[in-house]
């Protein structure tokens, strides 16, 4: 029994080999189709994200040089203005600083008169005060009553 047992193992076995290797050449195909799709893709994507990167390069490089020239120009224009500025001043009339000074000093001379003028006439309006309070006409009487006594209020 035991060799009927092999002998219908061996059968079976070879009876479904032709199977059993059709369906791994199946699996093999299937695996090599999925394979080559899954490196066209991978190739695809690599492609891809190269021409994404070539594209963002390329607008890179052209605001860039936009950049560039927008910067050249707003220098040129910086330039302009610096020649016109150094131009206006060598243009202009040297200073003289002798005549200024004459000029402060005579300032300074007339505030200083109008100082003193007021000071003067300050201190004979507070002469003019004194001698009004010193006079005997405008004098109260020490003993005259003129009301300015709060104690008896």
């Amino acid at each position: 029994m035991m060799i009927r047992s092999i002998c219908f193992v061996i059968l079976a076995a070879y009876s479904l080999s032709p199977h059993i290797a059709e369906s791994a050449v199946g699996t093999n195909d299937q695996l090599f189709r999925q394979k080559v799709n899954q490196l066209k893709g991978r190739y695809k994507d690599f492609y891809q994200r190269q021409k994404v990167q070539a594209e963002a390069e390329r607008r890179r490089q052209e605001a860039a040089e936009s950049f560039s020239r927008q910067r050249a120009k707003t220098n040129e224009e910086y330039e302009k203005a610096r020649r016109r500025y150094v131009a206006a001043q060598k243009a202009k009339q040297p200073i003289d600083e002798i005549a200024l000074k004459r000029a402060y000093e005579a300032k300074e001379a007339q505030e200083e008169q109008r100082y003193n003028d007021r000071l003067k006439n300050y201190q004979q309006k507070q002469e003019s005060l004194r001698r009004i309070e010193k006079n005997p006409a405008y004098m109260i009487p020490e003993d005259q009553d003129v009301g300015l006594d709060y104690s008896k209020m």
